[in-house]
């Protein structure tokens, strides 16, 4: 996709590290997250991790 879309070299490419991305989301890991955006007030109210992740 590299090489098609964004018109990288070839050889570059191939020697590249690749972003990384998790499969799944555990709520205990975002929950402090949202608890401290909420006391900075970045968000309105607190609220549960389970709430705002989707599932499929």
């Amino acid at each position: 996709m590299l090489v098609k879309y964004a018109k990288l070299d070839p050889d570059k490419t191939a020697g590249m590290r690749r972003a990384r991305y998790e499969t799944s989301l555990d709520p205990r890991l975002l929950q402090p997250v949202l608890d401290i955006a909420a006391s900075y007030h970045a968000i309105e109210k607190p609220v549960a991790a389970p709430a705002v992740i989707a599932k499929f």
